[in-house]
C-alpha cells in the first residue's frame, strides 16, 4: 500500500532498528506478530489473519507491523512474498525505546493512519456481492505499489483477499475484460475503467 505515513515511518525505525539485527528471510518464512514488533526493510509481504489465512493487505518495505503494543496480534502474521529483510524486536524494548526517544507521537499517528486502512478495508469486504467484492479489490490493487502490482497477478490478489474460489474469480475477471472495464496482461492488472464499470 502507498498511502502509510512514510514520515512517521522513517523516524519510529531510525529509533527502532539496529543494524547487527536485520536477518534475510526466504518466502516460506511465516512471522506472528504476537508480542512482537517487525521492522520490514526490503521486499513486500501479505498481512494475514491466521485462522482463515485471508490477507489484508500487501505491503512493501519500509514498513513496520505490531506497533498497537496491545496484544491485539495473536491471529497475524507475515507471509513474504519473495525474499525480505527485516528485524523482530519484542514489545517491551519498544516501550523503553519509545520512551528514551520520545517518539510516541510518530507511533500515535502511525497507528492511527493503520487503523483507519484495516477500517477501510472491513468496509470492502462487506460488498453485497460477488461483481461488487472483486471490483472493490481490483480498485484496491490499482492503488497498491508498484512493486506490489509488478509481483501479484489479481486473481491470486483477488482470491487472497476473499476466500472467494479461483473459478469464480476467474469467470467475473473474464466477464468484466469482455465489458473492456478491466485490462489484465499476463495476469497483471494494468488498468480499470471505472466509467465501465459503474455501469456494469
Amino acid at each position: 500500500m502507498d498511502n502509510t505515513p512514510k514520515e512517521n515511518i522513517s523516524q519510529i525505525m531510525a529509533v527502532l532498528s539496529v543494524n547487527t539485527k536485520i536477518h534475510s528471510h526466504p518466502r516460506s518464512t511465516i512471522i506472528f506478530l504476537a508480542e512482537k514488533c517487525v521492522l520490514l526493510h526490503k521486499g513486500v509481504v501479505a498481512l494475514c489473519r491466521q485462522r482463515d489465512n485471508l490477507v489484508y493487505g500487501y505491503y512493501s518495505a519500509p514498513m513496520i507491523f505490531g506497533l498497537n503494543l496491545s496484544n491485539l496480534n495473536p491471529d497475524l502474521y507475515i507471509r513474504p512474498c519473495g525474499n525480505i529483510q527485516c528485524e523482530i524486536i519484542e514489545h517491551s524494548e519498544v516501550i523503553k525505546l519509545a520512551d528514551e526517544h520520545k517518539i510516541w507521537k510518530s507511533i500515535a499517528l502511525f497507528s492511527m493512519k493503520m487503523t483507519s486502512q484495516a477500517l477501510h478495508y472491513h468496509n470492502r469486504l462487506t460488498a453485497t456481492s460477488t461483481r461488487e467484492l472483486i471490483i472493490a479489490c481490483l480498485m484496491a490493487l490499482e492503488t497498491e505499489d508498484d512493486i506490489v502490482r509488478s509481483r501479484i497477478v489479481a486473481v491470486d490478489y483477488i482470491q487472497s483477499r476473499t476466500n472467494l474460489s479461483r473459478s469464480a474469480v476467474m469467470k467475473l475477471l473474464a466477464e468484466l475484460k469482455s465489458y473492456g472495464g478491466v485490462t489484465i496482461s499476463k495476469g497483471l492488472l494494468v488498468s480499470l475503467d471505472k466509467a465501465v464499470l459503474d455501469t456494469i
